[in-house]
């Protein structure tokens, strides 16, 4: 198995040199597509957040409860 060892600096022309040869359409695109899915998982992950956090006291009151009966 071949090692491939990029440096910084050719990974950044790389990046530039991809940007240059893509049209203003494929950006625009592309910047949609970063856009919608940057509102879409923020909210994803404030509703996972709250979820866990209501959710925290009914598992210690279940525990609880159930440590109780044993």
């Amino acid at each position: 198995m071949d090692r491939v060892f990029i440096t910084k600096d050719e990974l950044g022309k790389a990046i530039i040199k991809t940007q240059r040869r893509a049209g203003p359409l494929t950006t625009v695109i592309a910047w949609l597509g970063f856009i919608i899915t940057i509102l879409w998982a923020i909210p994803l992950i404030v509703f996972w957040i709250l979820l866990v956090i209501i959710c925290i006291p009914f598992f210690l009151i279940d525990n609880h409860i159930l440590r109780r009966n044993k």
